[in-house]
């Protein structure tokens, strides 16, 4: 008889477990707000439960869900790390539309960075600008080429570690600088890295960079330090316009595969730059 209450409180537990997950709400990627330092992410759905770490106000934590058995609480990443925060402490977060000239708009740790494209002098310029949220200017960065092509020369994008990101300020004619997201201070710089033009890049959460551009090599891996961790070879396919990080696999379109103009395709790299395989179009 003991055993068969057993089986059954188990039944009963395993139902409620599986109503709570079919009652899951995703709330994708939030940011923490509505407190003065930090909030605790938690081992476990209560504020007695063990505290894993303090996660700083304003940072950004991802795949948040909420149902029953979190009850007041996300069930939430921060870092690498799995674990339960308030929900009263989150804010949904998306990055804003760049507005036209822009190329990059992102508001994170507090500080909003832009950066705006323009053609002047026979050159390309770039201008970029860090704002705290009052909208006083913290830092402002700007880079310029001396020539002009119907590939665009300069650009800038979010690279580094999820937790201490950087804004990577490209340059055709320079190379590439990544820059304190908060002070703008140079971190480091890689001048005649060959990269190409009209760029494409991803971001992994190790902060490696992975770049190519269109008349430029195959991707090139470089580490969070700036240090080119290797580059790739598609064995003869080239002008790379579009790059994405899918199931930690590198997946780069091409316009042209194995030197035939008419053909196009993608390249298949390993996150250790191996080509894997190629798909035609």
């Amino acid at each position: 008889m003991k055993g068969k209450r057993i089986i059954l409180v188990f039944i009963v537990s395993f139902v409620l477990a599986v109503s709570a997950l079919a009652d899951t709400a995703y709330y994708g990627t939030m940011m923490v707000d509505n407190c003065e330092e930090w909030v605790s992410l938690r081992d476990g759905p209560g504020k007695g439960c063990g505290r894993l770490a303090k996660v700083p106000l304003y940072s950004i934590v991802t795949d948040c869900e909420k149902s029953e058995w979190t009850g007041d609480f996300m069930y939430c990443n921060y870092d690498g790390q799995w674990g339960y925060i308030l929900a009263q402490y989150l804010v949904p977060w998306a990055d804003p539309e760049p507005e036209e000239g822009f190329v990059l708009d992102v508001t994170m740790n507090g500080y909003r960075v832009t950066a705006q494209h323009a053609y002047a002098d026979g050159g390309e310029n770039l201008l970029v600008t860090c704002e705290d949220q009052q909208g006083n200017q913290k830092w402002s960065n700007s880079t310029v080429t001396e020539d002009t092509t119907e590939l665009e020369l300069i650009t800038a994008f979010i690279g580094g570690a999820a937790q201490d990101p950087m804004v990577m300020v490209y340059n055709a004619e320079t190379g590439l600088t990544a820059l304190d997201y908060v002070t703008g201070e140079i971190r480091w710089s890689l001048a005649d890295a060959d990269l190409g033009a009209s760029i494409s890049h991803e971001t992994d959460g190790e902060g490696n960079t992975y770049i190519g551009g269109y008349y430029g090599p195959d991707p090139v891996c470089i580490d969070v330090y700036g240090n080119v961790k290797w580059r790739a070879d598609s064995e003869g396919c080239y002008w790379l316009y579009s790059m994405e990080l899918v199931d930690e696999e590198l997946v780069c379109a091409y316009d042209v595969m194995d030197g035939d103009h008419d053909q196009q395709g993608r390249v298949i790299f390993s996150l250790d730059g191996k080509m894997l395989r190629k798909e035609y179009a």
